[in-house]
């Protein structure tokens, strides 16, 4: 089984946007972007003072993580979710989590390597 990447438009706070082709990882639980791709959002301060969450990595102990938020834009569907910043080490720019599948309820198709997003939920919850 190969992975599996959904093309999304991400929406900084400040209105700016970025097309990218983001890894669907159904192991982890939250969603995530590399530091280099979050400076693309918010300035350096930002990223350095925004409120940290403690995760847990397979190979590594436990560390605190900046969290950002930022919208998430898929086929004109729009919803802001939280994104813990990982300094090196993510090997892609942005990465979606369970939490991310379950919201926008999506479905995939691992027979296909396609996915599929259902009528959507008005429930929204968040890792934080």
């Amino acid at each position: 089984m190969g992975e599996i990447y959904q093309s999304i438009t991400l929406q900084g706070m400040k209105g700016n946007t970025a097309r990218v082709k983001a890894l669907v990882d159904t192991g982890a639980n939250i969603n995530a972007v590399s530091y280099q791709f979050a400076k693309k959002f918010y300035r350096k301060d930002e990223i350095e003072s925004a409120k940290k969450r403690r995760l847990h990595f397979t190979s590594k102990k436990s560390e605190l993580y900046p969290v950002i938020f930022l919208n998430v834009i898929v086929r004109g569907e729009s919803r802001v979710f939280p994104f813990a910043v990982i300094k090196g080490g993510l090997g892609t720019p942005v990465m979606l989590g369970v939490r991310y599948f379950e919201d926008t309820n999506m479905a995939i198709d691992f027979k296909q390597d396609k996915i599929r997003f259902r009528k959507l939920s008005s429930r929204k919850r968040s890792w934080l």
